[in-house]
């Protein structure tokens, strides 16, 4: 590594250190939501109660037991994971040598009981915790399974310029009761009293939102075309036997990692899956996984973000010093030397992604977030 590269990651280190502040206290409000980025994004809630922002979503890990008990995919291939984490993957587990080995299907609990609530927009749900697997057999455990060496985790080496980001606290209140990262999630199509295997095919919509009266929620206007339809949405969405499961389509996520600046991250080829639960208000998601690829297209965009963020007439605060000098100008510059912290690991093209590519063809780095859902009453559209 060169002098200047060199220089250039000591200083982001330091920079965004020094700008992460203290976490706020997590919160064990369920089902409240607010101001999500423009675009989309997601997180998720601790249904049945565990305290969002402490524990990992959901009480045990995310994604981790599955109906029956049984870790998804059954237990490690080959057993405990030998030595941990090994290069090219988890051996035994998600990943050997770069390649992903037959996991046995997950399946859902059981199907839903019929659904209660009413409206427009029933059922929702706010997107209430969120967290980033610290390696590939964590990953693993949490029910990913992404092409790629590291198994959906190699964002998180990205996030490490901040000096350690609580991603779960993006959508959790903070002391004032603000939330970061509001993700409002409609199950369109899922008429009352169906339960999930009656609802058949299902239209998930995904639109940022904020407060409303009585603790409800409301569509913030920016999350929608010109027609009126989201950005984000995944057609042919099922709930069998209470697992949700969507097809791939492209998901944004937009994460306040710093105070006033918003970094979107664009997953390609992203899917959701996760077990339902319904009430009078809406439906729950626990142990639920999002997974997909940020291309090397996506990181040059949130380069890009923090480039124009810096360069505008009154950066926000929190990019001052030696941020904006480390980032620099060049995002193409900027992207060679992040990719010593998070070398991308999976090829993105057409059909498939692909693991096991050589350095100089890897495209993309595999991303999974462990996300957990809570019911939520949306009232409609917020006036612009």
């Amino acid at each position: 590594m060169s002098l200047n590269k060199l220089s250039l990651l000591v200083a982001l280190s330091l920079a965004f250190t020094a700008c992460d502040g203290d976490d706020p206290a997590p919160s064990t409000e369920g089902g409240t939501a607010a101001g999500a980025a423009p675009g989309g994004t997601a997180a998720g809630t601790t249904p049945g109660g565990a305290t969002p922002g402490g524990a990992t979503p959901g009480g045990a890990t995310p994604g981790g037991a599955t109906p029956g008990g049984a870790t998804p995919g059954g237990a490690t291939p080959g057993g405990a994971t030998p030595g941990g984490a090994t290069p090219g993957g988890v051996d035994g587990g998600a990943m050997t040598g770069g390649t992903t080995p037959p996991v046995e299907e997950r399946v859902g609990l059981g199907d839903t009981a019929a659904l209660g609530c009413s409206g427009a927009y029933c059922p929702s749900a706010r997107l209430t915790g969120l967290t980033i697997p610290a390696d590939a057999a964590a990953a693993t455990a949490g029910g990913c399974r992404l092409a790629g060496s590291t198994n959906g985790t190699a964002l998180g080496g990205l996030l490490a310029l901040t000096g350690g980001v609580d991603t779960n606290s993006f959508v959790q209140p903070d002391e004032n009761g603000e939330i970061s990262l509001v993700l409002i999630n409609q199950l369109k199509g899922w008429d009352a009293g169906l339960t999930g295997n009656a609802a058949g095919e299902l239209l998930a919509n995904f639109y940022t939102g904020a407060r409303a009266a009585g603790g409800a929620f409301e569509i913030d206007p920016v999350s929608l075309q010109d027609d009126g339809t989201p950005y984000i949405s995944f057609p042919g969405t099922t709930v069998t036997d209470g697992l949700l499961r969507t097809p791939t389509s492209t998901f944004t996520v937009n994460l306040p990692i710093l105070d006033g600046v918003d970094l979107a991250v664009r997953l390609d080829q992203a899917k959701l899956e996760g077990d339902v639960s319904v009430d009078m208000t809406g439906f729950n998601l626990g142990a639920g996984v999002l997974g997909g690829y940020l291309t090397k297209d996506g990181v040059i965009e949130l380069i890009q973000g923090l480039i124009t963020a810096c360069t505008s007439p009154m950066p926000p605060a929190a990019l001052s010093g030696p941020i904006c000098t480390a980032v620099g100008t060049d995002a193409n510059e900027t992207l060679e030397t992040l990719s010593f912290l998070a070398p991308f690991d999976t090829l993105v093209e057409e059909g498939a992604p692909a693991a096991g590519c050589a350095a100089a063809d890897c495209n993309a780095l595999s991303v999974c977030l462990l996300v957990e859902m809570s019911s939520v009453t949306v009232t409609g559209v917020a006036m612009p």
